[in-house]
């Protein structure tokens, strides 16, 4: 079955079977079989009997027909979107089926249950692989490698890649698509196999990663932890354990996927999408390990507690749910008062939503005294204080002792800040004996640890390698960043005031305090213009967008002026610029004109930068043409970009004393009114192309914390935050989106000298977690040379010299191509390429970067002819748009269109095109990839010739192995007969293209050992006649318009032809009638891939 399936999939069951599960292999032959796969046939998704056996366990009051009833309730769901349906089904899941009566104990509308939680072992696992499925309305079939089902249910389908058979960016990716097939987003899948899905798993072996049905490409991460088991507990096939040993034993043991599916699967809408979550391993790792300290008869209550460090963007309000449902299906912890603190409206609404779903009796504590009241009594509830609705004063109120019980769980979020440090003392004297938990994104100070020690860590470092988070790059924009006195800001306006001279610089600085200085006006428009100016080239190509933070709220009202008027005046200016110069395109390259007069042509906007200085144009004119360019990229978005404020309001005079001069009490009702803060940071959220036309968004203090919009990817800091706040603020940049390598932070205001401040008072591990992801620029342009010395050894490995050249030197890209023939080979490449295009996208257009181009299109032509040659799918490898404008123009330009496939086998332009390369390897290889790939394409439609075809293709490549010269013509002459098919067969009276397939079809299957021209003239003359009379068959049910939607027509075609002519014709061939329902099966897929001849020959 190929190396996939010994390397992957084989090791994938295995393991399985070793923690229990049981384990149904199949092969070719046996999953054509549904009874093999205990269904009757591939239109099941669920197994019956299994099911059923599994709901008699765990219900065993429930009668035969009742369990009937149960089983059409959950595959007679209402037409909906996939994830709705899995959503009502989980719901099903969690809370169990009600039914009309108990008839042993008379009792009325008890409930049901699918799953047994509380005895993982009383249910049903069973992993089959290669599992066939119906597609539909038709007779395809999608067959994922292995699907995981609890008690007859498909919960978790896998797909397994060998890391060297990849048509994608990467096997991974490949599998990933694999699955969005069988979802039917490209109208070749089959929904109902995810409704009841829990998660999918992706996996080479060497790495496994999981996403649940809504999870993008990007969301889809490893499973790192086995927790509670160890490493060394891990039964692997191999000496070393792997990505995927370690996703088996810590997901999919069953006392740990049951645990998952009751405790921590949720739903939300983000973007007006219903959005499926499964855990992170870190999640499941630190809520775990809470409840056994919880539950623990060995410690003292003080000793139960301490915190949870979980980076931002790492899912920490995911964790805080997953408790609270945890404790509510724990019979002793549901006895528990629990009390949660936060300032997060978001996180406020999330829990509130959660507690009640799961059963928890939820109060909200918006006063002090209400709080105080709420603590007092001993009833089992979620008391929620909502520190944000509490003013200082009551604060700072000393609390009486409320509560001496033991059983009060305290959840404080983000217990690093100010506001707590008082509450926390009144919570500890008010409940002397309760448990207290500290959430927090970032270290915690060594003087603040009065929560005691970690119960969990998952600092930054881990979570960006894990790809939870991005890297951050930082950069700071005046001439000492670690600088920030008032004596210095002469240094300051040396770069943001360049254009003014000294004696203006000089009266500046004196007029301002510094505070009033990042106040005013000059200073805020000319760093809203390099805002700007850094947001389009560095950001807004790739559709993304910003957060200003300002001193104060006058900072941000004037900052939004500011902005919007760089703006008006950038696009202004691009019509300005157009008198004078002129650009326009022709087979993908610019054409830059002055006046009439070509200056130059260049295949990219990067390439500006060299080819102006090469034509004397001075930087003012370079800087203009690449605004000029925002014409041909994104030019209409651009002028429609708006800029949101989301600052606080103050008392009734707040606008008069503050405002007045500044902005419309419209603009300040619009830029305090809360209403208008979820409307802005609504559209804020989305992308530009789906009405998310604000770009920039202001703050002072607001959006710093808890606020997740991975669409973010640069932070314009111009106040000056410190310790935890500044820690918390940068984070707004790290989340994950696709196309996404790295959030960046620009400075103004010298908050690296913060950073270290911040970070001298944490422990020495605790600030590695922080000081390895938050990267200077220079790193990042360290990294990009880095990468690219990685390249140069690949290539001097492979003993290629000067490879940049293969852009000009045809000798030289065709030994790169000849060398890529290797999948192994290709397989590196393609990582690299990977990482060199995310590395060169982190620091472009910077000047530096700007050499790297030339290897930037060398590396990507290389891909895109390796793509064509070896009929790898069409793309290119992480790419954002602002790379892709660059590399699709230059392969445009040189012949290679990225978005339309090879040329195919059939066309006339084929063999023409194989002539463009001079080496013999390369034409045998292409003619190789290209037959495999029609082969494939088309094997359906005559599977016994197209399986001689596959055999003869491999027999030539074995016979000339080496000898490529020979193996090219002999490949030409095994193309030449695919074409012309069965044409040039004997066809004994049969139509070649309709009646032949099936006559070939019968043959393999009745007389596998025998060609049609060797079997006896009678046992021909039969097939020949069966074949006629079971075509007749067909055609008459095709007449049907609705035959392939009529499940019971297709059962009633089936048992037809197994009556009349397989058990009446083959009684003497045993095992002719043991493999009937295969044999029909396929009888009846071929007329479905016939079905359009058929019916055009009638």
């Amino acid at each position: 079955m190929g190396r996939e399936f010994t390397e992957v999939e084989k090791p994938f069951l295995d393991q399985l079977e070793s923690i229990g599960w049981e384990v149904i292999r199949l092969d070719d032959k046996t999953k054509d079989d549904p009874t093999k796969s205990f269904r009757e046939s591939f239109k099941e998704i669920i197994l019956e009997n299994k099911f059923k056996e599994a709901i008699k366990n765990i219900n065993p009051w429930i009668e035969n027909d009742q369990i009937i009833q149960v089983l059409d309730k959950i595959q007679s769901f209402t037409p909906k979107s996939i994830s709705e349906v899995n959503q009502e089904f989980t719901e099903l899941l969690l809370e169990g089926i009600v039914i009309d009566e108990n008839r042993k104990t008379g009792e009325k509308s008890p409930t049901v249950y699918l799953i047994d939680f509380k005895n993982p072992e009383n249910n049903i696992f069973t992993a089959i692989n290669q599992f066939k499925v119906n597609i539909p309305a038709t007779e395809k079939h999608i067959i994922p490698d292995i699907v995981l089902f609890i008690n007859g249910i498909p919960m978790i389908l896998v797909e397994a890649k060998y890391i060297g058979a990849s048509k994608e960016e990467t096997p991974l990716d490949d599998a990933f698509f694999q699955i969005q097939r069988y979802m039917n987003k490209t109208g070749e899948g089959n929904e109902k196999l995810f409704w009841y899905n829990l998660f999918n798993v992706i996996t080479t072996g060497e790495t496994a990663k999981y996403g649940s049905i809504t999870a993008q490409k990007e969301h889809y991460l490893e499973w790192k932890d086995p927790y509670p088991y160890k490493l060394s507990e891990i039964k692997a096939n191999s000496k070393r354990v792997n990505s995927q040993n370690i996703l088996i034993q810590g997901m999919l043991t069953k006392e740990n996927l049951i645990d998952i599916i009751h405790n921590f699967i949720l739903f939300k809408t983000e973007n007006e999408k219903l959005i499926k979550i499964v855990p992170r391993y870190q999640q499941f790792r630190a809520v775990n390990k809470l409840i056994k300290k919880l539950k623990s008869s060995s410690l003292s209550n003080d000793k139960k507690g301490g915190i949870i460090w979980h980076t931002q963007g790492s899912g920490k309000s995911l964790t805080m749910m997953y408790i609270v449902r945890k404790a509510y299906h724990d019979d002793y912890l549901r006895g528990f008062k629990i009390v949660f603190i936060t300032d997060r409206k978001d996180l406020e609404k999330q829990l509130y939503q959660t507690s009640q779903s799961v059963g928890f009796t939820v109060h909200k504590a918006d006063t002090i005294e209400k709080l105080k009241n709420l603590l007092k009594t001993d009833t089992p509830d979620l008391v929620m204080g909502m520190i944000h609705k509490y003013q200082e004063k009551q604060l700072e109120t000393e609390f009486p002792e409320l509560n001496r019980s033991e059983k009060i769980l305290v959840l404080i979020d983000e217990a690093h800040r100010t506001q707590y440090k008082t509450l926390g003392a009144n919570l500890r004297k008010a409940l002397p004996n309760s448990i207290k938990v500290a959430f927090t994104g970032t270290p915690i100070d060594k003087t603040e640890q009065t929560f005691g020690e970690y119960i969990d860590k998952y600092g930054m470092k881990e979570a960006v390698e894990d790809g939870v988070i991005v890297e951050i790059v930082y950069e700071g924009r005046t001439s000492d960043t670690d600088i920030l006195d008032e004596e210095e800001i002469d240094k300051r306006f040396q770069d943001i005031f360049s254009i003014v001279n000294e004696n203006e610089r000089k009266k500046i600085a004196k007029k301002y305090t510094w505070k009033a200085y990042l106040e005013a006006k000059p200073v805020i428009e000319a760093k809203a213009k390099d805002m700007v100016n850094h947001y389009i080239e560095h950001v807004f190509p790739n559709g993304f967008k910003a957060q200003v933070v300002s001193v104060s709220r006058v900072a941000a009202v004037r900052y939004y002026k500011a902005i919007k008027k760089a703006l008006e005046e950038i696009i202004k200016k691009i019509g300005e610029i157009q008198s004078e110069f002129e650009i326009t395109e022709e087979k993908g390259m610019y054409k830059i004109s002055k006046k009439g007069k070509e200056l130059f042509q260049i295949v990219s906007p990067t390439e500006l930068y060299n080819a102006g200085r090469e034509r004397n144009l001075t930087e003012k004119e370079i800087k203009e043409l690449k605004l000029l360019f925002l014409k041909h990229l994104k030019l209409d978005l651009l002028k429609n970009l708006d800029v949101a404020v989301v600052i606080s309001g103050g008392d009734g005079n707040d606008y008069i004393k503050h405002f007045k001069d500044e902005i419309s009490k419209e603009e300040y009702e619009r830029f305090t009114n809360p209403k208008q803060h979820e409307q802005s940071i609504s559209n804020f959220k989305k992308p530009f192309e789906k009405g998310g036309n604000i770009g920039f968004i202001i703050v002072q203090n607001m959006l710093l914390t808890g606020f997740d919009a991975p669409i973010e990817q640069v932070l314009y800091m111009d106040n000056v935050l410190k310790a935890h706040n500044l820690l918390q603020a940068i984070a707004r940049v790290n989340r994950v989106y696709k196309n996404k390598f790295a959030g960046f932070v620009v400075d103004y205001v010298g908050i690296a000298k913060h950073l270290k401040e911040a970070l001298s008072n944490f422990y020495r591990k605790d600030i590695d977690e922080i000081t390895q992801v938050v990267v200077n620029k220079s790193k990042a342009i360290d990294e990009l040379k880095f990468v690219f010395n990685q390249i140069n050894e690949f290539f001097s490995e492979l003993g290629i010299k000067n490879w940049e050249k293969g852009i000009f030197d045809k000798d030289i890209k065709e030994d790169v191509l000849e060398e890529l023939a290797d999948e192994d080979t290709r397989e590196r490449f393609k990582e690299l390429l990977r990482q060199f295009n995310r590395a060169i996208d982190k620091v472009l257009p910077d000047p530096q970067a700007l050499k790297y181009i030339k290897y930037l299109k060398a590396l990507n032509l290389y891909n895109a002819e390796a793509r064509n040659i070896y009929r790898e799918t069409t793309g290119t490898l992480n790419l954002s748009d602002k790379l892709r404008a660059v590399v699709d123009e230059y392969l445009i330009s040189n012949g290679i269109n990225p978005k339309i496939p090879p040329v195919s086998i059939m066309s006339e332009d084929f063999i023409k095109n194989l002539k463009r390369y001079k080496s013999p390897k390369l034409k045998a290889k292409e003619l190789e990839a290209g037959i495999t790939e029609y082969i494939k394409t088309h094997y359906e439609e005559d599977p016994e010739l197209f399986e001689r075809f596959s055999q003869l293709l491999r027999k030539i490549i074995q016979e000339y192995e080496n000898n490529w010269e020979e193996q090219a013509k002999e490949l030409e002459i095994l193309l030449n007969q695919i074409k012309k098919g069965r044409e040039t067969e004997e066809t004994y009276g049969l139509d070649p293209k309709t009646e032949m397939p099936f006559l070939g079809l019968l043959r393999k299957e009745i007389y596998p050992y025998k060609n049609i021209k060797d079997l006896e003239e009678s046992e021909r003359e039969k097939l020949i006649q069966i074949t006629k009379d079971i075509l007749e068959l067909v055609k008459r049910e095709l007449e049907r318009p609705d035959f392939w939607e009529n499940i019971t027509a297709q059962k009633r075609l089936k048992s037809t032809i197994i009556r009349e002519f397989i058990l009446k014709e083959f009684r003497d061939k045993p095992e002719i009638i043991k493999n009937r329902n295969a044999i029909v099966q396929k009888i009846l897929e071929l007329a479905y891939h016939l079905k359009d001849r058929l019916k055009d020959e009638d």
